[in-house]
């Protein structure tokens, strides 16, 4: 049986891909706080095109932050499930062969699996997807201080 600490991938081969997503956190936080700074200058009850230079910056900057925040989850993603497709692939051969049919009970048998045999890694998984999601949420919470403590600065908000 494999260490315990040798089976959790982030502490072994996923380091280098989890210490990128965690660099790739700052530039999201100054892409949503510029845009949420622009956004004081905005009214998003009417329409106006005397102030479209700041629209236009605002969707830019919005666009960005979440162009980024999906690439670089889904790149985190990507290479942590990296090391489960051969196995995805025997389990979904071993599906065929029984003829598992639908996506709910296919997914249903590969979580079965998942939970018998790749016990560790299962729960890795589990905690990798809670990760990405509680890291976006902290960025955003992190780009609305920043913007609030630099309205705060500039006495405009």
């Amino acid at each position: 049986m494999k260490k315990l600490t040798s089976r959790i991938h982030i502490l072994n081969g996923g380091r280098e891909d989890y210490q990128n997503f965690l660099r790739n956190l700052t530039p999201q936080v100054l892409l949503l706080s510029s845009a949420l700074l622009l956004s004081t200058k905005l009214d998003f009850k009417r329409f106006d095109l005397d102030n479209w230079p700041v629209t236009t910056a605002f969707f830019i900057l919005l666009a960005a932050f979440g162009a980024a925040a999906w690439i670089n989850s889904s790149n985190f993603y990507r290479a942590f499930t990296a090391r489960f497709e051969k196995w995805q692939l025997k389990i979904g051969k071993l599906l065929d062969r029984h003829g598992v049919l639908g996506w709910r009970r296919r997914n249903a048998a590969r979580l079965y699996a998942g939970l018998k045999k790749k016990r560790v890694e299962f729960l890795e998984f589990l905690l990798v997807i809670f990760f990405l999601q509680t890291a976006l949420a902290i960025v955003m919470a992190q780009a609305i201080l920043a913007a609030n403590a630099i309205l705060r600065v500039a006495h405009v908000g």
